[in-house]
C-alpha cells in the first residue's frame, strides 16, 4: 500500500535504516517495520519502540463529541501474545485491537515523556509499544522491577529484523477475546482475575491452536500449576496457586516458539489483608492532633507511602482534606470495613470521628442546610491563618489549592454518598451486632443516612 524510508528521522550517526510499510495481511491492515544494520559491525538494539497514537485529548470537546470522536486505550504486555485494545468513550462498536504478527513482543508500555502535546487532567499522554527495553532496564527503570524480561537484539552487518503489528477491528470491549481467538492469536482468560489470595486458587483457561511445550514460574517457586481434567471444550485449564506474596509471572511456550506471559499480584489470604487495612488505617492512617487548625482530628487520613507519612497539607486541598474522593477514600475504607469484619478497637475509634469530625464538620449537623456535604476541610487562605500554618515547600499557587469559600462548598454531590455510606454502615453495626455501637441509635443512623441522600438532591442538584 505504502512504504517510506524513516532514515531522515534519525540521527545521522545510527547504522540503521529503517523501512515503515504499510499492507495487507490476511484482509487487515499491518504496520511492518524493515530494520537493516548499514554498518560493518554488530548493532545492539536495546530499545525499540512503535509509538499507539490514538485520539485521547479530551480537551475542548462536549460529551457527546468525546464519545464520539475518543478512545481508551489499554495494554495487555503480554510478550508474542500482548495486545493494545482500543474502546470509544462511549464503549460502542467498533472497537480495536492491535496485535503482533509473528514475533513482535508487546515488552513494555512505555509513555513518549519528549511528545510536545500539552497534559493535564483530560490528556494524560501517548505511550508506545516497546518490543525491546533493555536498555531502559538498565537506565531511567532501573530502580524499578520489569513484569517481562527486558531484551535487546543484535544485527550482524547488513543483517535485515522485521517487526509487525496488525489492526483487527473488533465489536465491544466484550468481543476481544472471540476476535483474538477468530485470528488464531494466544487467548489467556484467569478467573476470578489476576490479584491472587494466598488461600484461594484461581483458573486459567488458555486457547491457541498450537500446542503448549512449556509454562515455567517467575520466581520459580511463586506459583503452583496443576493441570485441569480436560474436558469437552477446546480451552485448557489450569488451577493457579499463589505460593509467595508479591509479583510473580508465568511464561508459556507454545510449539512454535510464541511467548505469551501472564503476571500475578500474589497477597495475603482475604481475611488478612482485610484486618491488615483495618488495622493500618486506624493505626499509621490515624490522625489525632487535637490543636490541629482545621479541625480534622481524629480521623482516617490520607497516607503517602513513598514518604511513610501522613498528608497533613496539599495543593489539591481535599487530599489532606478529608473529602472528595481522594481525601475521603481513607475514613470511608477504615467504615466499610466494619461492615465485613468488625473490630470492637476499631469502632471505638471510628465512633469518635463519626460523631465529631464526619458529622459536625465534614457534613453540617445543624441549620437550614444541614446535611450538607464540605467539600474539604483543609483550605489554602493564609492572609487569615497564622503565619507558619502552610508549607513553604509545596507550590500553592494552583487552582486546586482551595479558599475557605470553595472547601466549604455543598454543591457537589459526588461526596453525599461517602457520608451516607458511612452513616448506613453505623445503623448496620448498631442493628445488627451487640456491644459495638449502642442499639438504641441504629433508627439515628439509618434516618442520617436517608437524609444525606435527600440533601443531595436538595444542595447539590447538579450532578445527582
Amino acid at each position: 500500500m505504502a512504504a517510506a524510508d524513516l532514515s531522515p528521522t534519525l540521527s545521522a550517526d545510527i547504522p540503521l535504516q529503517i523501512h515503515r510499510i504499510w499492507e495487507i495481511y490476511h484482509g487487515k491492515l499491518a504496520m511492518k517495520f524493515k530494520i537493516k544494520n548499514t554498518s560493518n559491525k554488530d548493532v545492539e538494539i536495546g530499545a525499540l519502540g512503535i509509538p499507539m497514537i490514538f485520539d485521547n485529548i479530551l480537551d475542548g470537546r462536549t460529551l457527546e463529541q468525546t464519545h464520539a470522536k475518543n478512545v481508551f486505550y489499554d495494554p495487555y504486555i503480554g510478550s508474542d501474545a500482548g495486545y493494545l485494545q482500543v474502546t470509544r468513550l462511549s464503549g460502542h462498536a467498533p472497537s480495536l485491537i492491535v496485535a503482533p504478527i509473528g514475533k513482535t513482543p508487546f515488552e513494555a508500555y512505555n509513555p513518549l515523556n519528549d511528545d510536545p502535546t500539552p497534559r493535564g487532567i483530560a490528556f494524560e499522554g501517548f505511550y508506545e509499544w516497546m518490543v525491546h527495553s533493555k536498555a531502559y532496564a538498565e537506565n531511567e527503570w532501573k530502580t524499578a522491577d520489569q513484569w517481562n524480561t527486558p531484551s535487546s537484539t543484535v544485527l550482524k552487518p547488513g543483517a535485515v529484523k522485521v517487526y509487525a503489528l496488525q489492526f483487527i477491528l473488533s465489536g465491544t470491549a466484550q468481543d476481544t477475546e472471540a476476535k483474538l481467538i477468530e485470528n488464531s492469536l494466544p487467548v489467556a482468560v484467569s478467573v476470578p482475575g489476576y490479584v491472587l489470595p494466598q488461600n484461594a486458587e484461581a483458573k486459567l483457561f488458555i486457547k491457541y491452536p498450537k500446542s503448549i511445550k512449556s509454562i515455567k514460574s517467575f520466581p520459580t517457586d511463586a506459583l503452583t500449576v496443576t493441570a485441569l481434567p480436560v474436558g469437552k471444550s477446546s480451552w485448557l485449564g489450569y488451577a493457579i496457586k499463589g505460593n509467595a506474596w508479591g509479583r510473580a509471572k508465568l511464561l508459556i511456550t507454545y510449539s512454535n516458539g510464541i511467548e505469551q506471559s501472564i503476571h500475578y499480584k500474589i497477597i495475603a489470604s482475604e481475611k488478612e489483608v482485610i484486618e491488615n487495612y483495618g488495622r493500618f488505617l486506624t493505626t499509621k492512617q490515624w490522625f489525632n492532633q487535637s490543636n490541629d487548625i482545621f479541625k480534622r482530628s481524629p480521623s482516617p487520613i490520607t497516607y503517602d507511602n513513598e514518604k511513610q507519612q501522613q498528608v497533613t497539607q496539599d495543593n489539591r486541598a481535599w487530599i489532606a482534606g478529608l473529602s472528595d474522593e481522594g481525601g475521603a477514600g481513607a475514613w470511608l475504607g477504615a467504615i466499610m470495613k466494619q461492615l465485613v469484619q468488625p473490630n470492637k478497637l476499631e469502632i471505638d475509634k471510628l465512633k469518635q470521628f463519626v460523631d465529631t469530625v464526619m458529622f459536625g464538620r465534614i457534613q453540617l449537623r445543624n441549620g437550614a442546610n444541614k446535611y450538607g456535604v464540605k467539600k474539604s476541610l483543609f483550605y489554602y487562605e493564609p492572609d487569615s491563618m497564622p503565619k507558619n500554618t502552610y508549607s513553604t515547600t509545596i507550590n500553592f499557587k494552583t487552582w486546586s489549592a482551595w479558599p475557605k469559600k470553595e472547601a466549604d462548598n455543598l454543591g457537589r454531590s459526588y461526596n453525599y454518598p461517602h457520608v451516607a455510606a458511612a452513616h448506613w454502615v453505623m445503623y448496620r453495626l448498631a442493628r445488627n451486632y451487640q456491644g459495638l455501637v449502642e442499639q438504641a441509635t441504629w433508627k439515628e443512623h439509618l434516618i442520617d443516612a436517608a437524609e444525606t441522600g435527600l440533601a443531595m438532591v436538595r444542595l447539590a442538584p447538579e450532578y445527582a
